[in-house]
């Protein structure tokens, strides 16, 4: 097995089936908030950002690792209102009395 240096492979889980390619022996290690997997038979790197993400990558070990109750994402902040812009009284009146009126 050829180690990559910029990867983390003391934090190694498991190994599974690679969801791309299907070969046997994709390792699985643990990030330092999430697990990411690494197939060296297709070079790919999965990783993810959320608890969700992080417990499919986990049941792909098999039922030791799976995470039983995830916690949901954290909930979207909302957007702030739009106000109008406020109506400028001045350019108005100033140009009515530039016209003359």
């Amino acid at each position: 097995m050829t180690t990559t240096p910029t990867l983390d492979r003391a934090n190694q889980l498991g190994q599974c089936v690679c969801p791309i390619c299907h070969a046997d022996g994709a390792d699985v290690c643990q990030g330092k908030r999430t697990a990411y997997l690494v197939c060296e038979n297709c070079g790919t790197l999965t990783q993810t950002r959320t608890r969700k993400g992080n417990a499919a990558i986990l049941a792909l070990l098999g039922p030791k690792h799976q995470v039983k109750n995830p916690a949901p994402d954290p909930a979207p902040v909302p957007k702030p209102e739009q106000k109008p812009a406020p109506r400028r009284a001045g350019l108005a009146d100033a140009a009515a009395l530039l016209s003359g009126q």
